[in-house]
């Protein structure tokens, strides 16, 4: 989240600084929670499937690393 809402981070740039953003509503925690669930294990993290849109309904997953860089 940090990189896509905090001008003073480093990766801003690349991602709000280029308009990848939030899906308002998971701004709260609790409602992004409820959507994406709890990660199957530790070793997956969020992933966008189109990654010229934002974090938002139905353009993430969990996704492992490997699957990430397959795709």
């Amino acid at each position: 989240m940090e990189r896509t809402v905090n001008p003073s981070s480093s990766s801003y740039e690349k991602y709000g600084g280029k308009g990848i953003g939030i899906f308002s509503e998971w701004l709260v925690y609790e409602n992004f929670a409820k959507y994406m669930g709890t990660p199957p294990s530790s070793k997956h993290s969020i992933d966008r499937l189109n990654n010229s849109k934002g974090y938002e309904p139905g353009n993430v997953r969990w996704a492992t690393m490997k699957e990430q860089l397959a795709e």
